[in-house]
């Protein structure tokens, strides 16, 4: 992004489509939905409405506005393409699952004029990434001629939702697998079982790759054992940015944080998923000055910071008392970065107002938020009350989520040490 200007003329006639192709990448990347209208304008300008060249960058667009969340605009592009191919469709329907929209994917599923392999998986995907599991096993068992793509798909789904006995029943009936489907499976059995179980698998594995690799670091790490993770990071033979990010994070999770800036800093290639690392390792660990610093160093590299980052930051704010900085964040997220806030960075600011004692702005912020207060955001607050024996507030603040959660015990809890208290 920061060589658009060089690359779209006053006119918007854009220099050539490997460019254009970039820079459309780059929006989605960062989600900058200004930045891809623009160039959607620049390619209509072109006069451009068929052939290979077109529908490639249509494609992109569409799969773009998806991660910026604009469904009118990739439907929009995906309405005009005379000539779609599976891409096209399955672009389309990954933009509406990705937004939430599973119905509306699986239409656009149905009403593709032909299916392969490919869009079965695309489909999967889906219902794995919306954790819609039964649904994703209906898919799965559907799919024709499924194959090692597919079958790891469905590993990964169970991994990630917790489920391993049917994660592993799955990959043992697996009829081949390869290094991607062993990977999910070392993923599986590191967060979800036992490190012990992860190891096993690891050394049953034919082949390592860096991604194998990286998923025993992070593994090591989640359970303490910096010195494993670390030497399992060495004996990678072809570290990759994900290989460092991992031993960087690794670090950052057990509070070694000036190793973890050693390791940052020897890093032959950053991206955003390795700043953020940092950001966050500085943020969760109490340091909120120096988490605001490696984010402002990250924006002036010209990484862009995506919803995760401003997290990140909003919480070093938080953890940090830094009031005023964590409020110039929140509002830059839309002004400079066209970001929608969600309720997780309406929980940081809520958290922020609380500990620096502005209950007032805080009750506020929490009866303006564009979401129904939940338990998470009304415990914040109350556990400034009782800090700052607001008892009157508390009770308002209570009623909030009671009203619509009453097995609410953790607020209960609260509001009655409250009353204790006062």
């Amino acid at each position: 992004m920061r060589h658009l200007r060089s690359l779209i003329r006053d006119n918007f006639e854009i220099v050539d489509s490997d460019n254009l192709a970039s820079l459309i990448r780059a929006c989605g990347t960062s989600r900058n939905l200004f930045q891809a209208q623009r160039i959607d304008q620049a390619l209509l300008k072109r006069r451009i409405t068929c052939g290979e060249e077109f529908r490639y960058l249509s494609n992109l667009l569409i799969e773009t506005y998806g991660k910026c969340g604009s469904l009118s605009d990739a439907y929009r592009v995906f309405a005009g393409l005379q000539h779609k191919n599976k891409y096209t469709w399955s672009l389309l329907m990954t933009a509406y699952a990705q937004n939430g929209y599973l119905d509306e994917a699986k239409r656009a599923f149905d009403d593709m004029p032909q299916r392969d392999i490919f869009s079965w998986t695309v489909l999967l995907q889906a219902y794995v990434d919306s954790s819609t599991l039964d649904d994703a096993k209906l898919a799965f068992e559907r799919i024709p001629g499924r194959n090692v793509v597919s079958w790891t798909c469905m590993v990964a789904g169970y991994a990630q939702n917790g489920d391993f006995d049917r994660c592993k029943k799955t990959f043992d009936t697996m009829p081949v697998r390869n290094v991607f489907s062993w990977t999910a499976m070392v993923v599986a059995a590191s967060q979800h079982w036992s490190l012990d179980k992860a190891r096993e698998t690891f050394h049953k594995i034919p082949s390592w790759n860096a991604a194998t690799m990286n998923a025993m670091v992070q593994g090591f790490a989640r359970n303490g054992l910096l010195r494993e993770s670390r030497e399992t990071f060495d004996r990678i033979p072809e570290k990759n940015v994900i290989s460092w990010t991992s031993i960087v994070t690794a670090y950052s999770q057990n509070a070694r944080l000036d190793e973890a800036k050693v390791l940052f800093d020897d890093m032959p290639v950053r991206n955003l998923v390795s700043w953020t690392s940092i950001v966050a390792g500085y943020a969760w660990n109490g340091h909120g000055q120096k988490s605001t610093e490696m984010f402002r160093a990250m924006e002036l590299q010209g990484e862009i910071p995506d919803e995760i980052s401003f997290v990140n930051v909003l919480t070093g704010c938080s953890h940090g008392g830094l009031l005023r900085r964590g409020w110039i964040y929140f509002q830059s997220m839309q002004r400079d970065y066209s970001l929608s806030p969600g309720k997780e960075h309406y929980c940081c600011l809520l958290d922020l107002l609380a500990r620096s004692g502005r209950l007032d702005d805080a009750e506020d912020l929490l009866a303006s938020m564009p979401f129904e207060p939940d338990e998470v955001a009304c415990k914040t607050v109350l556990a400034a009350c009782g800090i700052y024996r607001d008892l009157e507030r508390a009770i308002r603040v209570a009623d909030v989520v009671l009203d619509d959660n009453a097995g609410s015990s953790d607020c209960y809890l609260l509001l009655r040490n409250i009353f204790c208290e006062v």
